[in-house]
């Protein structure tokens, strides 16, 4: 027996995404001694599918990573790990777009960055028009300003969580990013559409009417 396979043993099954992985074999970690104070509390959290506390602790960290993430890609304006995706395998990504090909930048330079996005297995870039925690809005961004034999962009072998049992073997897997910009200059050969959105008067002059069209509306209907 190898010294390596000395060093390893087989762990009981995990449940960090709401699945229980099968046993593996890890490295063994060795404690030779502990330190307690009277009274310690051990701290300690639950893991299971989302919403969970390392969802919670994911969304926190987030903030610490957004100003290393913009001072190397300055262009990026906000960053969302949803919950639903256990905090790091899917990315929403705002940005300023500029040029051609930037959104596709964006996504290698953010699965670079650091070693915890390398884990990330789907990016969605989209506008800074788009509420990036606001699925209806990102939806919407996909659907219109996206086509799949243009705008799609798979890596594969690439570096992926030890515990995804969905990538093809262990630590290994592909990604994927969604460029859901506008797209500009020599991205199409297409006029692109314009946005059908109401001024900002007469929206403020339906809202202060709301109540006096639909409520009036309702309120017949019942008699």
């Amino acid at each position: 027996m190898s010294s390596r396979q000395q060093r390893q043993r087989w762990r009981d099954p995990s449940a960090t995404t709401g699945y229980y992985n099968a046993p593996e074999q890890y490295p063994v970690f060795n404690l030779k001694r502990v330190r307690v104070r009277d009274g310690a509390n051990y701290l300690t959290t639950f893991t299971g599918r989302s919403p969970d506390e390392p969802s919670v602790l994911g969304e926190a960290l987030l903030d610490v990573y957004k100003p290393l993430l913009r001072r190397q890609i300055p262009e990026i304006v906000d960053v969302w790990l949803p919950p639903e995706a256990c905090s790091y395998r899917i990315a929403v990504i705002s940005i300023a777009k500029k040029y051609a090909g930037q959104a596709r930048r964006v996504m290698m330079g953010f699965w670079s960055l650091l070693p915890q996005f390398s884990m990330t297995k789907m990016v969605v870039v989209v506008d800074d028009d788009i509420d990036i925690r606001s699925w209806p809005d990102v939806m919407w961004a996909v659907a219109t300003r996206m086509d799949p034999s243009r705008d799609l962009m798979q890596v594969d072998r690439t570096p992926i969580d030890q515990l995804d049992f969905a990538s093809p073997v262990a630590g290994l897997g592909g990604k994927v990013g969604f460029d859901a910009t506008r797209k500009i200059g020599c991205e199409t050969s297409r006029e692109w559409g314009k946005e059908l959105r109401m001024s900002a008067p007469i929206e403020e002059q339906v809202s202060q009417r709301w109540n006096e069209f639909f409520l009036q509306t309702s309120a017949q209907g019942q008699q």
